[in-house]
């Protein structure tokens, strides 16, 4: 079984066209400056589950020969063991998993969204708003006015402006 994370950073600095490499490690696609972004973002997070896999370790070790006793639950010390076995386990797990989440190039973004289709939600006269990929942006319509509800397409945009034409189901386009 395979989890697929679909967050991963968006710092501009770290934002580039290019092959999209999902091995994690892989940051070739990348410039030097962009790789030892990359690398310390890596470097930080594996800093930060060590310590917090220490601090649950100790944590589990307080609880199993302080706090329950105190409650007069007696555990006895060996369930230690396989406890912080299972918990150094789960911790490698995630933190493999985030390693991986942190090396995938995102996906999303204004030269990609030419060709997806999106729906009026604010009344476009030239300009208003559409709903693409679950997101509101302010968009302006090639010709016309259009009402909220009409299906449209991207076709081009201006800084964070997206240039709209409206368009049919059936027409065959990208989308997402």
């Amino acid at each position: 079984m395979q989890i697929h994370f679909r967050h991963s950073i968006t710092h501009p600095a770290i934002m580039e066209s290019g092959e999209d490499r999902r091995i994690a490690g892989d940051w070739s696609f990348l410039s030097s400056r962009r790789r030892r972004i990359m690398d310390s973002a890596v470097r930080s997070l594996l800093i930060w589950r060590i310590f917090t896999s220490l601090l649950e370790q100790a944590g589990l070790v307080a609880v199993v020969l302080w706090g329950l006793p105190l409650i007069n639950v007696l555990l006895p010390v060996w369930i230690l063991v396989p406890t912080s076995i299972a918990l150094g386990i789960w911790n490698v797990y995630t933190y493999r998993q985030a390693r991986q989440a942190l090396s995938v190039k995102p996906v999303a973004g204004l030269t990609d969204m030419i060709g997806i289709q999106g729906e009026v939600v604010g009344r476009l006269n030239p300009s208003g708003q559409v709903k693409i990929r679950g997101e509101i942006w302010t968009a302006e319509a090639e010709s016309g006015e259009m009402k909220p509800g009409k299906k449209v397409v991207v076709i081009g945009q201006k800084g964070l402006r997206l240039t709209v034409r409206e368009t049919d189901q059936d027409e065959s386009t990208r989308v997402e």
